[in-house]
């Protein structure tokens, strides 16, 4: 056999509870599990001999006995693709773990100990070891010890690429020295774009889809080959939804109608027709008369558009700070002071802070702050 393909993902936390959205909960659980869907059907619409999973396929050692069916049934239905399991720290082997039930034969899990599967007709051997805890101090990669006479060698591994840490820490050395083409990570959630340590090339393919505004942008997975002892990757974006953090500038926006207005537009110009279906905290900078009533009807009137917004505040009065200034009031003491100090920082960063306390100064002696927790 002249080349093996295969498909990575990682790091699906199927049954997550998701509690940060809500009402909107049990649908992003379900999209959690279509991400899998759309693996699977890379997997049979380009006939991938292997399908590596580097850990938490799961959110937790015991999932729900119906969620567990229905990834059995669905790797079941994957002929012709072997799938590889590396249990993580989420979905770690326990006495109550899932993999150590029947699964279809296509299906391989790797134990603690480590171990190698083969595959004689693709010349193919694929190492990995399993999580048995939360926590793994020591590093597994020595659990394992690679055949260089394999002409096809690739690992799977969830742990941390720090080399320090309580979830089986990695250095470029241990990659170096295994003696594998590709290894496929799991655990960090972003991917790493594609690492070569001398004739291993390694990545995280981080998750396909985020979990939260802490893991912004694109997710999907890697999908590659080995041919003729060269490993071609790439990463495929399949996230259904993003989370985004966006800032838009409200400058001379003096309505609900107008702020709603300039949110959308500057959202559908990044994101082109299809910008309504993710998630967003919205920014709002620039010199306006919002209240604090005109932000939360603003929020509503989005959410019967977007799928997911919240709306912060860090506009500043428009126009008046200088008439503020001359005051003789505790609020005018307090703009002077805080104009200064904005005049005084040194970088970029602290005036922005001074800006940011000047709004949320001026929003209090209103009485109304409003804000969204990061």
């Amino acid at each position: 056999m002249d080349t093996i393909r295969f498909l990575h993902a990682s790091d699906l936390h199927l049954g997550a509870e998701c509690s940060a959205l809500g009402s909107l909960a049990g649908q992003r659980r379900e999209e959690l599990y279509r991400a899998l869907e759309t693996c699977v059907g890379i997997c049979r619409k380009e006939s991938l001999d292997f399908f590596l999973i580097p850990g938490d396929v799961f959110d937790t050692d015991a999932p729900d006995e119906s969620l567990v069916r229905r990834v059995k049934a669905l790797f079941a239905s994957l002929e012709g693709t072997e799938v590889l399991i590396a249990p993580g720290n989420h979905d770690y082997i326990s006495a109550r773990s899932p993999y150590l039930g029947e699964w279809s034969s296509n299906v391989h899990i790797f134990l603690p100990e480590g171990s190698v599967f083969r595959f004689p007709e693709k010349e193919t051997a694929i190492y990995g070891v399993g999580f048995s805890a939360s926590y793994e101090k020591e590093p597994l990669l020595g659990r394992i010890s690679v055949d260089p006479q394999d002409k096809f060698r690739l690992g799977v591994l969830h742990g941390d690429l720090t080399g320090t840490g309580a979830y089986n820490p990695i250095t470029e050395a241990d990659l170096r020295e295994s003696g594998l083409q590709y290894v496929a990570l799991g655990h960090i959630h972003q991917h790493s774009g594609f690492l070569q340590a001398e004739n291993t090339l390694y990545a995280y393919s981080g998750c396909p889809e985020g979990s939260g505004f802490d893991e912004t942008g694109p997710r999907g997975v890697c999908v590659g080959c080995v041919e003729k002892g060269k490993v071609r990757v790439e990463f495929r974006t399949i996230c259904r939804r993003m989370y985004l953090r966006e800032t838009v500038d409200v400058t001379g926006i003096s309505g609900v109608e107008e702020l709603e207005k300039a949110v959308k537009e500057t959202l559908r110009e990044r994101f082109g027709e299809t910008f309504s279906q993710h998630f967003y905290k919205v920014l709002l900078r620039g010199e306006c008369r919002l209240t604090g009533e005109d932000l939360q009807a603003a929020q509503l009137r989005l959410g019967e558009t977007l799928h997911f917004c919240q709306l912060r505040d860090e506009t500043l009065p428009q126009g008046h700070l200088q008439q503020l200034a001359q005051e003789t009031s505790l609020k005018g003491i307090f703009v002077r002071q805080m104009l200064e100090k904005e005049k005084l920082a040194g970088t970029e960063k602290e005036k922005q802070l001074c800006r940011q306390a000047l709004r949320l100064g001026l929003k209090a002696f209103e009485g109304g702050v409003t804000d969204f927790a990061d």
